[in-house]
Parts: C-alpha cells; structure tokens; sequence
C-alpha cells in the first residue's frame, strides 16, 4: 500500500456506499480488483460454506430473473412499501 496515500479515493468510496458498502468492481492496472467495506468483508469471511452457497444461488436466480424480464419499477416498489410500512 502507497504510504503516502493511504485513504481511499473520493470517487471510489462513494461508488462502494453506493452499493450499500460492496462489493464494487474497479479496474486496476494489472485486472480488476474488487472493493467492500471492511463491515461487509468481516460478514462474507464468518459465512460458512453453505451459506455462501445459499448466497451464491439467490444471486444466480435474481440474474435470470432480470435476464428474463422480471423485473419491476423501483418507484413503483418504493411507493407500495411506504404505503405498507409508513408510520
């Protein structure tokens, strides 16, 4: 690591907050190289191997969803869970 710049950039830290803290796929000189907040990374490493099986079949079922056109307006879901959760 860079001493003299050790805090992570700007542009970089408000793409993985963003993504509610990772991952976030940024490229690199030599490949991509993958960011996460350190929160999240401590909650994927105490995951136990059928857990991040389980993760990894939701992911690979919400892809095909969205391939297929399964999807629906954020608006549209925002709006029903305010109208359900609203106090």
């Amino acid at each position: 690591m860079d001493s003299a710049n050790p805090i992570l950039p700007p542009d970089i830290e408000a793409a993985v907050e963003a993504s509610h803290g990772g991952p976030v796929a940024i490229p690199g000189q030599h490949g991509r190289y993958v960011i996460m907040n350190a929160d999240l990374y401590g909650g994927v490493m105490e995951a136990d191997s059928h857990e991040l099986a389980e993760s990894v079949a939701a992911i690979k079922r919400s892809l095909a969803q969205a391939a297929a056109g399964q999807t629906r307006d954020i608006d549209e879901v925002l709006d029903e869970l305010d109208a359900r959760y609203a106090s």
